[in-house]
């Protein structure tokens, strides 16, 4: 259950408790939040300090949030397409503290498979990294 602090940087709308930590626990994993391509002072790993999260239908659910590596604030918006054993996690990312690489955006294909994902990561619509990931999602 979240507390009251919780509630005022992570919120959730038509959707339960259980459903938000789920696509919460999907964000982490997307390649920009896990292991950014775009760096400063070699800290690629983003802690999410923001997030609400809307879901439009069964197959929808709206984005936006705000993280942070140590060093950098970003703002991300974007959506999740949910299919049967395939969620696709798209943002767009504004860093605000820098000139290079300010703005791009990000897709992250996760196939859901028994013993863990798979997860394709683009930045600006070219493939960056392919990885299995070897613990499902909770």
């Amino acid at each position: 259950m979240m507390n009251a602090i919780d509630e005022q940087f992570f919120k959730r709308e038509k959707m339960t408790e259980e459903e938000f930590k789920y696509y919460f626990n999907l964000i982490k994993k997307c390649q920009d939040i896990s292991d950014s391509k775009f760096k400063v002072n070699d800290n690629g790993k983003c802690e999410i300090l923001e997030l609400h999260l809307k879901k439009i239908n069964e197959e929808l659910i709206d984005l936006t949030g705000t993280v942070y590596n140590g060093n950098e604030n970003r703002c991300i918006n974007g959506n999740i397409h949910v299919r049967p054993k395939h969620i696709i996690v798209e943002m767009n990312v504004e860093r605000l503290m820098v000139t290079e690489n300010k703005k791009y955006s990000t897709l992250d294909s996760f196939k859901i498979k028994d013993d863990g994902i798979i997860r394709n990561s683009f930045y600006n619509c070219e493939e960056y990294a392919k990885e299995e990931i070897k613990e499902k999602l909770r």
